[in-house]
């Protein structure tokens, strides 16, 4: 498992670059911050910007059974432990 630190701004940029087909970005938003910590840093007219990459979704259709009288839906082998169904 990987942890990533990401600025509210910065993540919603990179979800909106991965949609748009860009591969990456710089903004200042982190320069100098654990944020920056192994990403490339490139100067632009005397200042710092960090280059971020793009967030690209993987998308899955899940097929559900119908709800029960509860209105509740459940998903079947979603996981590898055993779920009891009372």
């Amino acid at each position: 498992m990987e942890l990533e630190l990401n600025p509210q701004g910065t993540l919603a940029e990179r979800i909106r670059a991965g949609g748009a087909g860009i591969p990456a970005f710089y903004t200042k938003t982190g320069v100098g911050t654990v944020v920056a910590e192994g990403k490339p840093v490139e100067t632009f007219e005397g200042q710092e910007y960090v280059r971020e990459t793009w967030l690209r979704a993987v998308l899955r259709n899940i097929k559900l059974p119908a709800g029960s009288a509860f209105h509740a839906l459940m998903i079947d082998r979603s996981a590898r432990n055993q779920v009891s169904r009372t």
